[in-house]
């Protein structure tokens, strides 16, 4: 309305623009919470992955650690059976040859030294059940260190990827946040350049409508005066004086129509006059 085609036209590239940043940013929104799902499901499903995999390792490892001290422990009361056995092996020979040597010699009390071997028997056996038990002791400690030691590690890998998970979902919680900020930045900076726009346009449309000459008032504000009338009563007036003339009178006396014809050109000069002011009305002029 200002006459300003420039502004119309960025004011309309404006509003498209800003229909264009918020339809883009509702299509964004649905992208990031698509990728959100799918980066969730994808992060927790390597995630369980690697647990899964850590469990069965952490079974693995339990199940060696368990085999590995049983065999031990087996090995062990092997060992003690072999050596109890081999232990009494000997002393039933050496009870044998005192028996033999008993036979050929008087001075060999056979019950005293066959009671000497029983008793150095019984102290072996002692001393082998006491090594086998501190063995079998070890053995334990060990399992159930290295027990320790593997629940330990698993835990603290499943803590690690965990962590891993939950740093993951938060980077791309960050990503989406900063998506949307930025989204809702470029909103707001285009629905403020186009709110400056429309202003603009105002302002020069309230510039446009005061531009007028103070000075040379329009036909709407200048008094209703009807100018053919006014012309009608000086032509009237004019014809009156006149028929005071002596030429005028003469003229009356000889049938003389100059006052009818000066009376007829005062009215058509006043229709013609008020034509032209109908006309300058309907198109808006303002006298200069």
């Amino acid at each position: 309305m200002a006459g300003d085609i420039a502004l119309a036209v960025k004011i309309l590239w404006l509003t498209l623009k800003m229909e264009w940043v918020r339809g883009t940013n509702y299509l964004k929104g649905l992208w990031l919470d698509f990728r959100g799902f799918i980066g969730k499901v994808l992060v927790g499903a390597f995630t369980g992955a690697l647990s899964a995999l850590q469990m069965v390792w952490h079974g693995l490892e339990v199940a060696w650690i368990e085999t590995v001290s049983f065999l031990s422990t087996a090995w062990q009361c092997f060992v003690n059976l072999f050596l109890q056995s081999w232990e009494r092996m000997k002393a039933l020979a050496s009870k044998v040859w005192n028996v033999i040597k008993g036979l050929f010699s008087d001075s060999i009390n056979v019950d005293v030294a066959n009671e000497q071997i029983d008793q150095a028997l019984k102290q072996r056996l002692r001393e082998i059940d006491q090594q086998t038990g501190q063995s079998v002791m070890e053995t334990d400690q060990r399992r159930v260190s290295r027990r320790q030691q593997a629940s330990a590690l698993h835990e603290q890998t499943l803590a690690v990827l965990g962590q891993g998970y939950d740093d993951q979902i938060g980077q791309q919680q960050t990503e989406r946040g900063k998506a949307e900020l930025d989204a809702e930045r470029a909103l707001i900076a285009a629905r403020q350049e186009w709110e400056e726009a429309i202003a603009d346009a105002k302002r020069r449309r309230i510039e446009s409508d005061g531009a007028a000459d103070p000075a040379l008032p329009s036909l709407s504000k200048l008094p209703d005066l009807d100018i053919g009338d006014m012309l009608a009563r000086e032509a009237d007036r004019i014809a009156s004086v006149g028929s005071f003339n002596p030429a005028a009178l003469m003229n009356m006396a000889f049938g003389s129509d100059a006052a009818e014809r000066t009376a007829n050109a005062a009215e058509e000069t006043a229709r013609n006059t008020k034509r032209i002011e109908r006309e300058l009305r309907d198109n808006g002029l303002t006298f200069a």
